[in-house]
């Protein structure tokens, strides 16, 4: 009922510009991690040709770089990147692999420990620290210069990511009411943004991938001293709700309708309907106390102990999916789309640099995808969700053949069919499983408060 206003929209831009912070690292690892071009010193004829880093290492040494081989920053595709910043021309794979690992680590960590402890404590600290964790994150990769601490760092950026994913989000879209979403569409887009401005930054403006860290601490910055002076972001509704914090809830919606300089009348409103509910909850909760008065006279209590525990029992996750039809071959089947669908977008983001063609032009075509965000609602309103799933595993599959099977594609070519193979697979698949998955909570959410999971609607 709270009227959405300018401090919903300062809210969600805001929420844009924190989580964009970390996506400049994660969305970058192609530039960051990217061998350059070298130059070797010819001896027989005395100058310096192209050479291969395999080359350095093996017949020469990073020692020896300034007299006998040297960075090529001449070349396009040279960055003044982690690989030079770590001196780490000459490292085992797996060491650069590690950079992508740890984050993967750190979101893992964030999501099993994290959301628990929101939903005990509150959402709006976690938040805060998401934004506050993500400064101490940038200004280690700023001043160190040790693989084994951006390795720390990274772990670090993980848990960043996973506050913001797994709490941060769902904390600012309890404010957006029916902007829910719209909100949630332009968010995607926005992140998604990242990967179209990054390689324009890199291509037009300067090839020291520091410039992403920077932009990070900027903007992590600014949204911490926004959030702690002008918006002041409120605790959870529903939190407040659950916890019984009336006084609290009805500060923060007073301030965020004042905030909006919503009408007298309808301010009245909102909070007559807020009290209302407070008085009904206070009242359930009276009667509950009473009635357990009364069992205990008639000695019942006992008995309705016994029945909850085995009521409880029968609720658990385990037993709800054993025991509901087709939910153990749905949750698999929302795995393996949510996996596929997840490789296709870190495919762009890791291994783009090993793609036939131009880096730039690569990235900067499939980043387009961008736009499914925007249009995935219209599609998915004229059409269903089997229709769309199996069109996009289709147009990924003729896009992958396609890739796989012609060679000597021209570059914008192959960038354009990299953009059809990434476009529907990710945007598609994860708009629709992560209904399909919000689905099966809900089905399940019922299922553990008594209703028939039968009388609700389940895709299930």
């Amino acid at each position: 009922m709270i009227p959405f206003g300018r401090y919903q929209t300062f809210l969600a831009a805001l929420y844009f510009a924190n989580f964009i912070t970390n996506s400049f690292l994660c969305y970058n690892y192609s530039y960051l991690l990217i061998l350059p071009q070298y130059k070797c010193l010819n001896q027989t004829t005395n100058m310096y040709e192209s050479c291969e880093n395999e080359y350095i290492c093996q017949t020469l040494n990073q020692q020896q770089r300034g007299k006998l081989w040297f960075v090529n920053y001449q070349d396009m595709l040279s960055m003044d990147n982690w690989i030079d910043r770590l001196q780490m021309h000459c490292s085992e794979g797996y060491l650069i692999g590690l950079f992508g690992s740890m984050e993967f680590f750190g979101t893992s960590i964030a999501a099993l420990i994290f959301p628990p402890l929101a939903d005990t404590y509150g959402r709006k600290y976690f938040s805060y620290v998401s934004m506050w964790l993500t400064v101490l994150v940038m200004l280690i990769l700023l001043i160190f210069r040790n693989n084994h601490i951006y390795y720390v760092a990274l772990t670090l950026n993980g848990v960043c990511i996973g506050l913001k994913q797994f709490i941060f989000y769902t904390h600012i879209m309890e404010f957006m009411g029916h902007k829910t979403s719209f909100v949630s569409g332009l968010f995607f887009f926005v992140d998604g943004a990242v990967f179209t401005v990054s390689p324009l930054i890199l291509y037009f403006i300067t090839r020291n991938t520091q410039i992403f860290v920077y932009i990070g601490l900027t903007l992590s910055v600014v949204t911490i001293f926004i959030s702690h002076t002008y918006l002041k972001i409120p605790e959870s509704i529903k939190f407040n709700l659950i916890k019984n914090n009336y006084q609290e809830l009805n500060e923060d919606i007073r301030n965020i309708m004042s905030f909006n300089n919503t009408p007298e009348d309808i301010q009245k409103k909102v909070m007559i309907e807020l009290q209302t509910y407070e008085d009904q909850q206070i009242l359930t909760k009276q009667n509950e106390i009473a009635l357990k008065y009364q069992q205990e006279d008639e000695g019942l209590l006992q008995q309705k102990i016994i029945i909850s525990q085995k009521q409880h029992q029968n609720k658990s996750l385990l037993g709800t999916l054993l025991s509901t039809k087709y939910a153990v071959y749905n949750m698999i089947l929302i795995s393996v789309g949510w996996i596929t669908a997840t490789f296709i977008f870190f495919l762009l983001d890791f291994f783009v640099k090993y793609l036939p063609g131009n880096i730039y032009i690569n990235q900067l075509v499939a980043s387009l995808s961008m736009f499914g965000y925007l249009i995935s609602d219209p599609v998915a309103a004229i059409s269903n969700n089997k229709i769309s799933l199996l069109a996009s595993f289709i147009a990924s599959l003729v896009a992958v053949l396609v890739m796989t099977g012609v060679h000597n594609l021209n570059q914008y070519m192959f960038a354009i069919i990299f953009l059809i193979y990434f476009q529907p697979s990710f945007c598609l698949q994860v708009m629709e499983f992560a209904i399909s998955f919000v689905d099966y909570a809900l089905c399940w959410l019922l299922n553990q408060q008594n209703y028939i999971i039968n009388q609700y609607p389940c895709m299930l």
